[in-house]
This record gives structure tokens, sequence and C-alpha cells, in this order.
């Protein structure tokens, strides 16, 4: 290994080169001290360092030039008795005070006479170089020697640990700085022929060439048949970690990695030998320099599944290019397509709502669960019938041209079945009479598919299919008029609670009750009804108010359950920590004992393995007769326990709270881990990014040997200037007013209040406070306060039971009422805001159209004075339709063209009500559908749109055959349908 005087002397300009020459022939004719136990270094001077700080060293030589600066300095002036050197020395700098290097220049050794000839001093150069290695090797020796002596001697006599530590850390910051380039001892880098390029030959052949290159702190990476990198391990001692060296040579023979780099593949394979697997794995450019002829592929394992398979791949015996001990393992991955049969084998669809391509793939997918509907297309849709196919490329089902023929039938339209439109004179408009009397008009008709659509009027009702209906299309209405013999305005209760099972109720109590009726049946109007007598434990009456005046007197019965409190808890809810760590072994005990320690909360009497646990994971289940658990999984994961004498940082790093620091640098964070926690090795450790202002996280170095990988967080704070102020600088309001009671925490937040900078948790009550005062100091902790009282006053405000209307009246949005009167007023005000009393409060002026202002009355006994606004609608009579109830029939079929007066006749030629004086187009019409508006100022319609959908008519020259229509359906997503039209 070079000197680093020699090192530092081929680095010199001539001119230092030349002072050099002339100090080393003044120190060896004027000193009587040997050579031998001299060192240079080079010099940073530092004009703001005192010469106290400099320990007493003094140079007897410096060179001073434009790019660096030298000082010769003794060795028994630097080291102490111990071998360690007085001041830091980093990177072979060493820092000293300018009044130091002023001195120094002052008491040289003066210059001799004599002038050694060039060749004179370079041997004794060279002699200075032998001598100073010899220097480090024995001084080294000698410091391990009393260093094992201390340690011994200050075990024995018990004393601490202190001196160790810092002898320990300086010895090894010292070897550190001394650290050099590769390429100093690593100069021949064509290594020319060898056996092979496994790393180990690399260096091996490396070292032969390069003898003083030590092999031991070295790694090769980027290895290819012809060359290399060689760069250093990332805890050398001998080399810098961010010198690297490439190598050439001719290789023998070489590693299957050379020229295998992907070894993973999905390929079926299914029906290939192993030479055409071979053929496969070389086919990929990552792996197109494989030599196959010669190698050789043996199967190893199947995976979990048919279709999973693993392989070596060896050197042939007899093969000139791979080293014949080598092997390598490759996997492949992949699925064995099947018939489409094998999964669509219900083909009989029965009726179905209409042939869109989404209702008769869900149909498809309800009758044949194994389909996988992202893989099938349906081409040729009649009335009657469809053909399924796999779509092109598809992973899962091999290619069938002909496809397999489904069919089904279409449920009718209701207006194809109700042919009887006018029903004549009914005695009422009820459901039920109004249903029979279409059964009378029209005999085929199932009654019992079909239902009113909405609350009919005194001459016509809309019937529509049910939503579960089999012969006929859910939602298809018929609009059917008759008269009524006898007129009556009033309801029954039956006709509008329809619904009498209201399911799980939270409670039995009458609002409860009435709101459950509502939420089943949502025409009824609540403010008519009320709870007839109390209501028992799972039903209840209901009558019409005696006042009601859209209901007949009569009564409904309900039914309900009371909801039941659920102690059972997901397994989720327990097992939160599901990563378990490192486990002895995979067994059902272990990770249950695993998912204890994690989860304390679980009982573990009430959970199992579910199946059998794999490597690294496993299901854990709810066993069946658990009494607080729901039943359900939850997976974990965890890794097998390798034997590791390595230590957790947290076992040696105990103490983290390292107090107050003068910086958050890494090596000021590091010192202060060390103080803390003497047992520990900061060569083993780094922050792990960049510290903040009051943390920092440690994390185990990448080439640790004695430690886990892992992380400790640390705490600390900055050594702040003082910045504290005078309570009084913050406390400048100290007339506090009115407070509830004089008690510490009521005054400190009234002294927030009316003192917004100042930090109530750094002050407290000195004393006891009197009755209107009361005297705060500084906390004796306080890091931001100076110590210190101020006196503040208040008084006691004096009790009031009275409430505000704002709190009673807290519902102020009424909803809508029948006038605007003050009594309707208050009523509603009563029914939105159970706890107020409404003859406490009254209107303030006059209602204005659709709000209101509430007071207290002046002589109320239970409400403060004050107001509230509450605001309202007025029900109005609406005569206006929707859209959709006028044009029931959107696809218009195939019209000349797309223009707006096309598509709004025909809408009166297939919907017959409509009025097209009253719609218009919204907007542009597409090629195949458009959006209808009611006109802005139709009297008739509501605002609203409606799309319809038709196709334009083509001449025959130009017609385009669409008969081939792939869908591509994803069932994950709410089939999406998109549809690729093929033209011919």
């Amino acid at each position: 290994m070079k000197n680093k005087l020699d090192i530092l002397y081929n680095r010199m300009c001539p001119a230092c080169q030349k002072k050099f020459n002339d100090i080393i022939n003044n120190i060896k004719h004027n000193s009587s001290k040997n050579i031998q136990n001299l060192d240079i270094f080079n010099c940073r001077i530092d004009p703001n360092r005192s010469i106290r700080e400099d320990q007493g060293i003094r140079p007897v030589g410096i060179i001073r030039c434009p790019y660096d600066s030298y000082v010769f300095i003794w060795k028994d002036n630097l080291y102490d008795n111990f071998g360690l050197s007085k001041l830091p020395v980093i990177n072979n700098t060493i820092t000293l005070s300018r009044e130091t290097i002023m001195q120094s220049k002052n008491s040289l050794i003066p210059s001799g006479n004599n002038q050694l000839s060039n060749q004179s001093q370079i041997s004794a150069i060279k002699e200075l170089q032998v001598k100073n290695n010899f220097y480090l090797v024995h001084i080294s020796k000698m410091r391990k020697k009393i260093a094992i002596i201390f340690v011994l001697l200050i075990l024995l006599l018990g004393a601490s640990g202190g001196f160790i530590t810092w002898y320990f850390l300086t010895d090894q910051a010292n070897s550190q700085n001394n650290l050099i380039l590769l390429s100093n001892d690593f100069t021949i880098t064509n290594l020319t022929t060898i056996s092979s390029n496994k790393p180990e030959v690399i260096l091996q052949e490396a070292q032969k060439q390069n003898l003083e290159l030590q092999i031991k702190e070295l790694l090769v990476k980027d290895i290819t048949e012809a060359s290399a990198v060689v760069y250093p391990k990332p805890n050398s001692t001998v080399y810098k970690s961010n010198s690297t060296i490439k190598v050439t040579f001719k290789a023998t023979k070489i590693t299957l990695s050379t020229h295998l780099k992907k070894t993973t593949f999905t390929d079926d394979i299914s029906k290939s030998n192993l030479d055409e697997i071979l053929a496969i794995i070389a086919s990929y450019p990552e792996n197109n320099q494989l030599k196959t002829a010669e190698l050789k592929l043996t199967e190893t394992k199947s995976g979990r599944n048919a279709e999973s398979k693993f392989y070596n791949l060896t050197a042939k015996d007899a093969n000139s290019q791979y080293l014949s001990d080598d092997t390598m393992q490759v996997s492949f991955e992949y699925i064995v397509k099947k018939e489409l049969s094998t999964d669509l084998k219900v083909t009989n669809l029965e009726k179905i709502n209409d042939k869109s391509d989404s209702t008769i793939l869900e149909n498809l997918k309800n009758k044949n669960k194994d389909l996988i509907m992202s893989e099938i297309l349906i081409e040729n849709i009649t009335d009657t019938k469809a053909t399924i196919k796999p779509i092109k490329d598809s992973q899962f089902y091999l290619p069938n041209d002909k496809g397999i023929e489904i069919q089904f039938e279409l449920k009718k339209e209701l207006k194809d079945v109700i042919l009887v439109k006018i029903l004549g004179e009914l005695e009422d408009n009820k459901e039920q009479t109004i249903l029979d009397a279409i059964q009378t008009a029209n005999k085929d008709l199932d009654i019992n598919q079909i239902q009113l659509d909405g609350t009919p009027s005194n001459t016509e009702a809309i019937v529509k299919a049910k939503s579960d209906s089999k012969d006929y299309k859910p939602g298809s209405t018929q609009t059917v008029n008759f008269t009524l013999s006898v007129v009556n305005d009033k309801k029954d209760l039956s006709d509008v609670i329809t619904v009498t099972t209201l399911g799980e109720l939270d409670n039995n109590e009458e609002q409860t009750i009435i709101d459950a009726i509502k939420a089943k049946n949502d025409q009824v109007d609540t403010n008519e009804i009320q709870l007839d007598g109390v209501a028992e434990e799972t039903k209840a009456t209901i009558k019409t108010k005696d006042d009601s005046t859209i209901y007949n007197p009569g009564t409904v019965d309900v039914t309900f359950t009371i909801k039941q409190e659920n102690t059972k808890k997901d397994l989720s809810d327990v097992i939160t920590e599901t990563t378990l760590g490192e486990l002895d072994n995979n067994e059902e005990q272990t990770i249950i004992d695993a998912i204890k320690a994690k989860n304390d909360q679980v009982d573990t009497n009430e959970i199992q393995l579910d199946g059998v646990a794999e490597e690294t994971k496993a299901t854990i289940k709810t066993k069946d007769d658990s009494t607080i658990y729901n039943p359900g999984t939850v997976d974990v994961t965890f890794t097998i326990k390798q034997e590791n004498t390595k230590k957790d940082l947290s076992d040696v790093i105990t103490e983290t709270t390292l107090g107050e620091l003068d910086n958050n640098e890494e090596q000021t964070i590091i010192d202060a881990i060390k103080a803390k926690n003497d047992q520990v090795d900061t060569n083993e450790i780094q922050l792990d990014g960049v510290a903040e202002e009051t943390k920092a996280t440690i994390k185990t170095k990448d080439d640790s040997t004695i430690y886990n990988p892992g992380t400790v967080d640390v705490t600390f704070t900055i050594k702040q200037e003082n910045t504290k102020k005078d309570l009084s600088d913050v406390i400048t309001e100290t007339t506090l007013g009115e407070l509830d009671n004089n008690e510490e925490q009521t005054i400190i937040d009234a002294i927030k209040a009316k003192n917004d900078q100042v930090d109530t948790n750094e002050i407290q009550l000195d004393g006891v406070a009197e009755e209107t005062k009361a005297t705060i100091k500084t906390k004796d902790d306080s890091t931001i306060y100076n110590p210190g009282t101020v006196d503040v006053t208040f008084t006691i405000k004096q009790e009031n039971t009275k409430k505000d209307l704002s709190d009673v009246i807290t519902e102020t949005t009424l909803g809508e009422l029948d006038n605007n009167e003050e009594q309707t007023i208050l009523n509603a005000i009563q029914t939105v805001n159970k706890d107020v009393d409404i003859t406490e409060i009254q209107l303030d002026g006059v209602a204005e159209e659709t709000k209101a202002t509430i007071k207290a009355k002046d002589d109320s006994t239970i409400y403060n004075p004050g107001t509230v606004d509450v605001t309202f609608t007025i029900k109005q009579e609406n005569t206006k339709k929707d859209l959709s109830d006028v044009i029931t029939e959107t696809t218009l079929g195939e019209l000349d063209n797309n223009e707006e007066q096309t598509i709004l006749n025909v809408i009166q030629t297939v919907n017959k009500d409509v009025d097209i004086t009253e719609i218009q187009l919204d907007g542009v019409a597409e090629e195949t559908k458009a959006t209808i508006k009611a006109k802005d100022d139709s009297t008739i319609y509501n605002p609203g749109t409606i799309e319809v959908t038709f196709t334009i008519k083509e001449q025959s020259s130009t017609k385009k055959d669409t008969s081939k229509i792939l869908l591509k359906i994803d069932f994950d997503k709410n089939i999406n349908i998109n549809k690729e039209v093929i033209l011919k």
C-alpha cells in the first residue's frame, strides 16, 4: 500500500515540493529527534480560533501556497501517552489557529548551509516513508495493547465505561480518516485469462496481479463475459466507499447468470417438451445471448396448480461456454384454456325483459355462474335467440367461430295485453277496484303481476308491471280511464298506509312509529294521523285524527320489532395488527399466541386457523360457536425466525430522550445517543433521512453485523437563546368582566379571551382567587415567560334559569304549510321542535309569504327575551304533468332524418297524449338519439327532459351490414358495454 507521504508529495506543486525538500533537509541536519517521529498533514488555518484550543501543538515546518497548506508535527507533540490525537484529524486535515501558525513560523528550525543533492533528498523521503510505515504499524499495535490493558484495569476497579467509549470512538474516527481510494492498490485492471467470471475468481485473480489489494474488503457487480466492476464493501476499513474499478478479462467459462437475466415466464407450456421450453426461455430479449445447445433443462417440481412449473437450467457436461456446476431455476405460470361450453351450460334464458345486450348477458350470468363475462361477446341478436362466442385472443376460452346459440322469450309490454282501456263507471278509485275492472275488461290479464303507478285520479289511473313480473316487461305501463259513481275526496287510511310491516325500530314511541310509517308509505300525511292508545312491544294501532280533512275515520294496525343491541364484534375490530413479525414456526398455537401478543384485546379461545398456514401467512376465522365475534376471517402475515445473534436497536438504545443539544446535525445526535446509551456501537447506526427540529429517526446501517434492521425514534430540544417575556407584556387586559365562577380554569379561560397572545399552558393561579380578583403567576417550568405575577379583576355572574329561544327552536325550516297564520306557524314549530312551549311564544309582527319572526312573550317565565326566524312554503296546487308521464314510448324506430320536426312528429305518432306544441329539442340531435324538453313557457308540463332513440333510414346502395355486433362485457364494472360495429 502506498504511503500517504508519497501521495501528498506527488500532489504538491513544484514550489511546494522544493519547500518540502528544504524542510526535510533542515530537520534531518538540525534536530536531535528521529525523523521517523515526524508526521505531515494538510492544514486549515482558522482566524477565529483561539491558540488555547490547539492543545499546545506546534508545527516544526509549514508549507503555504495558493492551492493548499501543509504542516509538519512531531508525533509526541500531536499524540498523548495512549497514542490518541489531541486534535481531530479529518481526511488527513488538521485545523489550527492563526496565532499558532505565526508563533511556529518564528521558531522554526533554521536553515542550514548544507544542501543535499536531489538524489539525497529523494532517499530521505523514501527513508521517511519506510520509517513512517513502521511507526504507524507499531503505534497501532501499541495503542491496541494499551487499550486492552486499560479496559481490564477499569473493569477490575469497577469504574465507569465513559473513558473506554471515548477511546474507541476516537480510534475509529482516526481509522476512518485514513481510508484510501481503491485505485491506489488496484493498478492492474486487465486480468487477461481467468478460469471463470465468478466474483470470487475475479477477486482472487485481481489480488495475484495487485499484491497489496485487500480483497476481503471488496465486492463485484455488473459481471459480463469480459468485464466487471469491483467496489468496496459498505463497511470497508481500508477503501473509500465511492471508489470503483472496472476490470477486463477473458473468462474460460462463465456463470449461467451472465446470459440468463429473465427467469419467470407466463407462456403456455402445457404441450411443450423440454427442448421447446428451453427455446421459449432463450427467445426473450433479456436472454438472447443464451447458448441453448450448451444447456439442459430438468423439471424440479410443479406449483400449487397444474399451470405452475419449475425447472433447473444447467450446463451440459461437455459444454465449452458455461460452468458445469452452475444451476439456475426458472418458472412458468400460465393458464390452460377451456371450451366455452364448459362454463356456458344453460342456454335457455326463458323470459327476459328485453333483448338489449346488457339484459341478455345479465340473465346469462345468473344462469351460468362460472361464465367469465369479460371473455365473451354476443352476436346475431333476434327476438328469440342470440349467439355467444369467446372474444378474440381470450385468455380463458378456446376459439369457437360457430359460438353457442342461446334462446329466450321477450316479456310483453302492458299496452299489448291491456287492450280495453275504458273501464266504465267504478264505485271508487281504490287500487283493487281498478285492477278488478281491468281484469273484467281484459280476460287474459294476470292482475297479480301488475299494480297502480302512483295515486289514481277520479277519472284515470296508470297501471304498471311489477318489478318481479314473469310475463310482463317490468316498468311497462298502460293508462286506463273510468268514472266514479260517487266522488269522495277523503281516502281510507288503508289506501295510503299499504305497507304495515315497519321493520326494526329504535323504540316504540309514537314519533318513531309515525316516522317509520312515512318512510314505508311516502304518500301518507303524518299530520293527519296519530297513535290510537299506547303502542305494544311489537305492534300499534294508527287512527285518523278527529279533525282530518283528507282521511276517513278508521284505523290500521302496524307491526315492528325493537332493535336489539348487537354485542358481537367483527374479528377485524379486535385483530387490528395483522403483521405478526418473526415467529418460531407456523404452527397454529404459535400463530394464535403471536396474534394475542399484538392484539391483547382478542379472546383466543374464540378463534382458530382457517385451513393450513402457509410459509409466511395464515387466515384466522371465528369459531362456529363463538359468542362474542361475528363470523368472518382476517389474514395475518409473519416470517419464520432464522437463528440470529444480532440485537434490535431498541435493546441498545433504551434512553431515547437526549435532552438539550447544540444543534440537530447527525454527529451531534449520534454523540448524544452514545452519551445516554454507552453500550451502543455508533459505527453501526446512522440518521434515517433528515432530522426534524425536535426529533430524529436512527436506523441500523445496511451492512451492520451486530444489529438487526430497524429504527428508533429519539427526541431532543435545541438550545435556544433566552427570549422569555414578562407576564405584563402578554396579559395587558386585566379586567375580565362577568365570569360564571372564580375557579382557576374559568379565570384562565377569561384571560385568554381578553388576551389572545397569552399561552395559558404556561401560567397558573397564585394561591386562591378572591371573590372579585385573583393573582396570576408564571409556572415554575415555563419556557416562554419570566417569573412574575399579574393581578386580574372580575365579577361573578348571577344564576339564570331561563333558556334562549334558539336553544329550544333548533329546527327553523318548517316545510310546507297550509297558510301563514300565526297558529299554523306555531303548531308547525311545535311539530318539529318537541321541547318548545308555544304558549310562551308569539309572532313578532306579521308573517311574510315564506318566513316569520318568533319572539318570547313579554311575561314568559321560561324563555329569555329574544327572537328566532323561521322559514316555510305555502302549499300550492300543481296540475302540470311530467314529460315521462306522456312520452312513455321513447324508441321511435326508423326515421327519414334527425331534424327536430321529424322527431317531434314521430313522438306524437307513438305517444297519442303528448302535445308537441309544448315541447322542443334540447340542443342538437345526435345520430341515433335526442333529448326532448318541456318549453320554458309550457302551461301543461313540468320542466324536465326525456331521451328518445331512433335509427336513420339509409339508401339501399349505402346500407351497412350491422348484423355483427361485438360486445365486450366487464361484469366486475356493473356491465359497462362497449360496442364495436364491424362494417362490411
